[in-house]
């Protein structure tokens, strides 16, 4: 169990799966390496997974960019610090497939 803004976040209900990720074409390129890397990054998908849901729930569209928004967010109420370093390397990940505004 992970613990992210207050709530308990397991990797049954909080991993992001393939079937979602196939909704957010911008992002798509983000999930699939995160999906591709297997476990190395299990904690990182239930972070992206939670800052998803997180952006849903407010009926906001998933873009990298509002996932960055999401995530801070997320670091910000974080108390924990080993939840606040997953959700900083998530954070970084997602910060890397996003491409810059010109």
């Amino acid at each position: 169990m992970v613990l992210f803004s207050g709530l308990y976040a397991s990797t049954a209900d909080s991993e992001f799966t393939a079937n979602e990720s196939n909704e957010f074409i911008e992002s798509k390129a983000l999930f699939q390496y995160l999906l591709k890397n297997g476990a190395r990054y299990n904690d990182e998908r239930i972070a992206l997974g939670a800052a998803t849901r997180n952006l849903l729930s407010v009926n906001k569209s998933v873009t990298n960019k509002n996932l960055i928004y999401s995530l801070l967010a997320m670091l910000s109420c974080c108390e924990d610090a080993v939840t606040s370093d997953i959700i900083r390397h998530t954070l970084e990940i997602v910060v890397e497939f996003t491409e810059d505004d010109i």
